[in-house]
């Protein structure tokens, strides 16, 4: 069946959006009795990144809206009560992209809920300035609170429930990037990207496509009556978009609008999809009757003020977000990967494999492994500082080739997937594409050597850790103790941050958890088995996984067992 394309314009909130005389959310401690205290991060293109619990939503600006959507299961009316979601961003500091003429139409933000579910919003949708849409992150529905579950995203007038994210954990803004024009000819079209059959249209091709009900706008103060598609048809005439399994129906995907004048815009999948918002985005061909041939198309949505009028319309690229922010880093909701010392994976649950290096000779052992914020994307890194990347993850860099004074223990990737940090058993650091140099402990005596490193949610920052438990923090990592002086029956071999950042779990190879500042602790292995390698955390807080040598896995938490691979090759390392 063909999945329908979806536009999302982003625009971006900034300056006094917060109300006059408002601060911020109260200190915990002062938040009122009974109110919700779940909690979730706003981070990336961000200045203040954030952890707000629910509660504490309730000390911003009060707001109620009474919604009605279709579902699955009938129409539905809720009546809910929270902070507008353009409040909540603001007090986050968004972060403006550079070198563009509108860029409040560039930002991104993706929502990720507790059983794993994607959504992302077009800002353009909810600035003043655009679409204006009073998005409510509510704390409570229908009267009663959503401490059980998390904040939900209510977005009042969608014409079904797609977009109703429940349980939110996550909020990520980024910036998208935009192509270059595409089309060389006055008022052609080209359709590229994420569709199953990119092409470019000539404006006879556009006008022969089924109409849309004629939209008066405004556009500039001035009244004009607009005719041509939808947006979706013409997506449809592409081939839809080519969505991969398993990935919420396409809300992740975005349709980008690039102008043959600077003219930016990005729309989101879910404002247009009909099992989200639902609106009729036009792709105008006539203007007051007259013919856009000599332009180009211009881009209409309905009830904007006016920025994400694209004009001159040159290019729809339908895209992920950039930086890539679907899932972070070790979502071992799934299932996970494990990896051999020749770096040859085998999958378990529903993790997938994207090419290992199965048939080839290497001249020192792989020791670790780290997921890029590209689903299904990943680096391999062997002891001689030698990276492999595999699934779209790019290749930044490596030590291959050079004399190290200790080896290579560990990987951990950036936020926006476009860097990463490699760390030897010394301590040293070394730092690849967008990854910043923080610090480092190759200069210091340490009592035992570095067994991992592992990256802050903002990418700004890791922690290195050694295996007598000692914990050091450089950049925006933030420091939430350690076993260090503690006697340990077994070494620490493995460690994993929180979705906050506020806290991280140390493993160790007897199968020893030891959670850290907001880091929940949800058991440990049984027995006396020392093979214990990995701790792979679930990004939806559901607990976390612990690989073994033999290439087993114990779920811990809510998580669901996973049956063991049969293979016989010893385990080294694993990844989400």
């Amino acid at each position: 069946m063909r999945t329908r394309a979806v536009l999302i314009v982003a625009a971006l909130l900034v300056g006094g959006l917060v109300p006059a005389g408002f601060s911020g959310p109260a200190a915990a401690d002062t938040v009122a009795p009974g109110v919700p205290t779940g909690s979730f991060t706003i981070s990336g293109s961000v200045s203040r990144p954030v952890t707000l619990t629910v509660g504490e939503l309730a000390q911003f600006p009060f707001h109620e809206a009474t919604a009605t959507y279709g579902s699955a299961k009938g129409q539905r009316m809720h009546t809910y009560r929270g902070a507008l979601l353009s409040d909540v961003l603001a007090f986050a500091r968004p972060v403006l992209p550079t070198g563009t003429p509108n860029p409040q139409l560039r930002q991104v933000v993706t929502f990720v809920a507790s059983d794993g579910y994607q959504m992302s919003l077009g800002w353009g949708e909810i600035d003043p300035a655009a679409g204006n849409r009073p998005i409510l992150l509510a704390y409570w529905m229908d009267g009663g609170s959503l401490n059980a579950e998390g904040p939900r995203l209510a977005l009042p007038g969608d014409a079904r429930g797609g977009r109703f994210v429940v349980g939110i954990r996550t909020i990520t803004v980024s910036p998208q990037s935009f192509p270059a024009a595409q089309a060389s000819q006055a008022g052609d079209l080209a359709v590229i990207g994420l569709v199953n059959n990119p092409q470019t249209f000539h404006w006879f091709d556009l006008d022969t496509m089924p109409k849309a009900p004629q939209q008066k706008v405004t556009i500039n103060g001035l009244e004009h009556t607009e005719d041509g598609p939808l947006l979706t048809t013409v997506l449809d005439k592409a081939g839809g978009l080519n969505i991969p399994p398993g990935l919420n129906n396409g809300m992740l995907r975005f349709v980008i609008g690039a102008a043959s004048k600077t003219d930016e815009a990005v729309i989101d999948n879910g404002q247009i999809d009909p099992e989200g918002g639902g609106a009729n985005v036009m792709v105008s061909l006539y203007e007051d009757n007259q013919p856009l041939q000599s332009t180009g198309a211009r881009l209409i949505v309905p009830g904007d003020q006016g920025p994400r009028d694209v004009a001159g319309l040159n290019t729809l690229a339908v895209a992920n977000p950039d930086p890539l922010t679907a899932v972070p880093g070790g979502l071992a909701d799934k299932g996970v990967r494990v990896v051999t010392g020749g770096g040859i994976i085998t999958s378990e649950g529903g993790a997938s494999s994207r090419g290992d290096l199965s048939g080839k000779t290497l001249q020192a052992p792989i020791v670790a492994a780290d997921t890029a914020t590209i689903p299904d994307a990943y680096w391999l890194v062997a002891s001689d500082g030698g990276v492999f990347n595999f699934g779209g993850a790019p290749f930044l860099g490596s030590l291959g080739g050079i004399k190290l004074n200790k080896p290579i223990v560990g990987i951990a990737a950036t936020q926006s997937g476009k860097g990463y940090w490699l760390a030897a058993t010394d301590g040293g650091v070394f730092a690849f594409g967008d990854a910043g140099f923080a610090g480092s402990l190759g200069s210091i005596k340490l009592n035992q050597p570095i067994v991992a490193i592992v990256a802050t949610p903002t990418g700004k920052g890791y922690w290195l850790v050694a295996s007598d438990g000692g914990v050091f923090a450089f950049g925006d990592a933030v420091f939430n103790g350690s076993m260090g002086g503690t006697r340990l029956a077994q070494p620490v071999v493995s460690a994993a941050a929180t979705p906050s950042g506020k806290g991280y779990w140390l493993l160790a190879a007897d199968g020893g958890v030891f959670a850290l500042g907001d880091a929940v602790y949800s058991g440990r292995d049984s027995g006396t088995a020392t093979n214990a390698l990995k701790i792979v955390p679930s990004a939806a807080g559901a607990g976390y996984r612990i690989v073994h040598s033999d290439a087993g896995v114990t779920s811990h938490g809510t998580l669901p067992a996973l049956s063991k691979t049969s293979s016989t090759a010893k385990v080294v390392t694993a990844t989400s």
